[in-house]
């Protein structure tokens, strides 16, 4: 069947290598039918022209398609001389729309702070839309009341939610010049807040897989807030040149808020997203304020299907995961506008599948391939690598400290020694270390906590300093010791008002094995401490592990860092590495056995050095000076004269 299908799309130029998922679809010969689109079928690019997806029917041939998304475009033209009304009922008023059926209503809310409920009615008294919440509040609104297509004089009803407007309302009809797609939401959990130095509260969020999100919609626990926020995507890192951590902030700001109209709350909680990547941080302002409870969020995806007519004979298979430009444009997209306005059926793909047919970039550039082999004199240690195929390699706390600075000497090893390419990622995300061993004691007016990590050499990002103390105002400093001497990392006033309940310090570098948190109390008793969080950084391998053993080698403070041509292909091995290798435990690298000829030499310079050695001490004795003055000797029946 593949090659069948190889043979018909060769003919049109296109490639079916060059698509990576494939999900069978049962679609009509003929007429009219919309494919829906899951987040499996997207890439983060998203081509508005569909141009990274292709649909096949059973003969091999490739099906025009045009693509639909949940981005309405309103025109409000038409209904210029749309007459609105008051009625006897300050909150109901009629609007006539003409003979041409609106698809909405746009109601401005004033003044601000407002919310109401509106609902709309057609002549007959039928409710054709609503009851739908609409509301301003500072820079964001939400006006729009969908409603099933209606001509001539509609009722609407207003419930405002609090005091009444002062204003009448202004309501206008609107036309859809595309029928919009719902737009897809995916729900994932957050990481536990951490408290940065610059005092925004981080959440981050890991994607199941790279996708074209749009926005994060908050889920917060309070029930009122308002908060400053922002989302920023962690870019790529392929060189380990950098392993610190710094605080960072969102570069624009919206409002995060829920705010009660009478018995009406709204969550004006959705963030906007620009730019790619698979991990996101939500950055919430938390200055004079403790952290919001945000276990999960939604990640918003613009609705997206694909118009298909006459499809032909089935089973259909779509395509999908292609670069941008891939498949053909089709004239198809010209009657998009039209087309979107039919009533017809959404059809949802089957499971997404590998297309076995599809053969990754890297592979055919041989940039994975094991290269030759490797010396492994001088690495001090070795892990067994559980995993095949492409797949990301999370490097825990362990790897971390037993390898260089700059995590440039690790390798990964075939069982017959050559290294495997991999690219080195530095993730968003950080781990803890909880309930280490500390110890307290009070010098004078100074809180000396000290703390016990788990490795000589401890890679740290942050410490997190959590206290039920409602007021107070302390200088807190975080040191290391260097033999006797006590060396300063961070020196921070911390100020309840403006970090309440919880401080963060930026570390971002190795600080060996114990580090020593200093609270000068003045003259006030010792500040409660309620937990202290020892945060890590979170590193990864990105590979493509073939079958058989693999170990990863670290511990070699002379090796310098590779240079594999696979980080030429960096951005698209990691939007498919969604499989997750395992490390197994650290074990010592036994040293190269000595062969015949070296224990020959080895004897040989043995001999020779006792040889030498017994020369030298014959040389020594002969060449002892003797004592010139002479022995004078004492009678035995002599009296020894007493000191």
């Amino acid at each position: 069947m593949i090659a069948l299908l190889l043979m018909s799309l060769n003919a049109l130029g296109t490639d079916l290598e060059a698509y990576p998922l494939a999900a069978e679809v049962t679609l009509p010969p003929t007429g009219t039918v919309r494919v829906e689109l899951p987040p499996d079928l997207r890439t983060p690019e998203d081509p508005a022209d569909a141009s990274d997806l292709l649909l096949v029917d059973a003969e091999g041939r490739a099906v025009p398609v045009a693509r639909i998304d949940s981005a309405p475009l309103w025109d409000a033209d038409p209904f210029e001389t749309a007459s609105e009304s008051p009625t006897a009922d300050p909150n109901i008023w009629e609007i006539d729309v003409g003979d041409r059926p609106a698809d909405g209503l746009e109601i401005s809310v004033v003044p601000m702070g407002l919310g109401m409920t509106a609902t709309v009615r057609d002549g007959r008294g039928d409710v054709v839309g609503g009851p739908t919440l609409v509301w301003r509040v500072a820079y964001r609104s939400q006006k729009l009341v969908p409603i099933e297509p209606t001509e001539g004089v509609l009722s609407v009803t207003l419930e405002p939610h609090g005091p009444s407007p002062r204003h009448p309302a202004n309501i206008r009809p609107v036309l859809l010049k595309e029928a919009g797609v719902e737009a897809q939401t995916v729900r994932v959990a957050v990481s536990d807040v951490v408290v940065q130095e610059n005092g925004w509260a981080r959440y981050d969020i890991q994607l199941p897989q790279p996708l074209p999100v749009t926005g994060v919609r908050v889920f917060a626990a309070e029930p009122i807030f308002h908060r400053k926020a922002g989302i920023v995507p962690i870019a790529w890192e392929t060189t380990p040149t950098d392993i610190h951590t710094y605080p960072i902030q969102p570069a624009q700001t919206f409002p995060l808020e829920r705010v009660h109209f009478g018995e009406t709350a709204v969550d004006p909680i959705d963030l906007p997203v620009h730019g790619t990547s698979d991990h996101l941080a939500l950055l919430v302002d938390s200055r004079q304020q403790s952290p919001l409870d945000i276990q999960e969020v939604d990640l918003i995806l613009k609705g997206a299907q694909l118009i298909v007519t006459n499809a032909g004979p089935g089973p259909h298979t779509l395509y999908a995961g292609a670069r941008p430009g891939t498949s053909p444009p089709w004239d198809l997209a010209v009657a998009t506008p039209e087309m979107t306005r039919l009533e017809v059926d959404v059809i949802t793909p089957m499971a997404v599948q590998a297309n076995p047919a599809w053969v990754p970039p890297e592979v055919r550039a041989s940039l994975v391939d094991p290269s030759t082999e490797i010396t492994l004199d001088g690495f001090a240690w070795r892990r067994t690598v559980t995993g095949v195929g492409l797949a990301r390699i999370s490097l825990d706390d362990d790897v971390l400290a037993h390898a260089r600075r700059d995590l440039a000497d690790l390798r990964l090893v075939t069982s017959d020694g050559r290294q495997i390419p991999y690219l080195l990622r530095r993730r968003g995300m950080e781990h803890a270390w909880t309930n280490l061993p500390t110890t307290r004691t009070e010098q004078g007016n100074t809180s000396v906590i000290a703390i016990q990590l788990p490795h000589a050499d401890s890679l740290v990002s942050s410490v997190q300093i959590g206290t039920s103390a409602p007021m107070f105002s302390r200088p807190v400093t975080l040191s290391r010791p260097r033999g006797a001497q006590m060396s300063p990392i961070r020196s921070i006033r911390w100020m309840a008002t403006d970090r309440p309940n919880r401080l963060g310090i930026e570390v971002g570098g190795r600080v060996g094995d114990t580090l020593v948190i200093s609270i000068d109390n003045g003259d006030d008793p010792p500040l409660p401490i309620q937990d202290i969080e020892v945060r890590w950084p979170a590193w990864e391998l990105i590979a493509v592990l073939p079958e058989g053993d693999v170990d990863l080698y670290s511990g070699d403070p002379r090796r310098t860092a590779p240079d594999y041509d696979l980080v030429l292909l960096s951005q698209e091995v990691r939007i498919r590495a969604v499989n997750v290798a395992t490390v197994g435990e650290r074990m010592a690298v036994a040293p190269p056995p000595i062969s015949g000829m070296d224990k020959g030499l080895l004897a040989g310079g043995v001999a020779l050095l006792i040889l030498g050695l017994a020369g030298l001490l014959l040389t020594l004795l002969g060449s002892t000076p003797k004592d010139p003055r002479p022995v004078e000797t004492v009678p035995p029946d002599a009296e020894v004269p007493s000191p």
